[in-house]
């Protein structure tokens, strides 16, 4: 899911490994839409690389298996009610809460053709919170979405990969930067444009 996630995005890079300690999730049932729904990661380890030139994503057709000169299939009719499930999920997901206990995400490069050395970059996060609070009361499209990111000790490292003629010891990784203590990153995206003040505020 990770990686079609990835290649929907466009993004150069695909999933290599991951894995997850403990996954938990808390659901206000009682007061949905007006409380957030609450998910907590603990040792998350995402390991990620440059997706290959010309490779196909998750998803995508087989050599051979394209659609083109085929009539898309039917829509399906609207179910009734559909609509309103949709619109009471998307008020729910827009009040969350993301919380990360010892995270980390590594991006390696791999050696260069010509014998060159690659490396890694780990990004490691002892806790990291994230908060979407754009839920309108009642429910409805609300007029601002708010949405916090917040850090604590976070650390960057990195790793030289030597080439595997090389037949060398990897080296551990070495510490590049630190950002000690807690920082926070606000946004306020304004959705209607009746509303004064600019489109997009930054607080941190």
């Amino acid at each position: 899911a990770v990686d079609e996630l990835l290649a929907g995005a466009g993004a150069p890079l695909e999933l290599r490994e991951g894995s997850v300690g403990a996954v938990t999730v808390t659901v206000p049932w009682a007061a949905l839409g007006t409380e957030p729904v609450r998910l907590r990661l603990r040792h998350l380890r995402l390991v990620l690389r440059p997706r290959q030139p010309g490779a196909p994503g998750p998803g995508s057709p087989p050599p051979g298996g394209s659609q083109q000169g085929r009539d898309p299939p039917p829509e399906p009719p609207p179910l009734e009610g559909l609509e309103a499930l949709a619109l009471t999920i998307d008020t729910v997901l827009r009040r969350l809460q993301v919380l990360l206990d010892e995270a980390e995400l590594r991006v390696e490069l791999p050696p260069q053709p010509g014998g060159g050395p690659g490396g890694a970059l780990e990004l490691h996060l002892p806790r990291a919170e994230f908060e979407d609070t754009g839920g309108a009361p009642g429910g409805g499209p609300p007029a601002v979405l708010l949405k916090a990111l917040r850090l604590r000790d976070l650390r960057l490292l990195w790793q030289e990969l030597p080439p595997a003629w090389a037949q060398v010891p990897v080296s551990p990784p070495v510490l590049g930067g630190l950002l000690p203590g807690p920082s926070e990153l606000r946004l306020r995206l304004k959705q209607n444009e009746a509303l004064p003040g600019p489109a997009v505020g930054t607080r941190g």
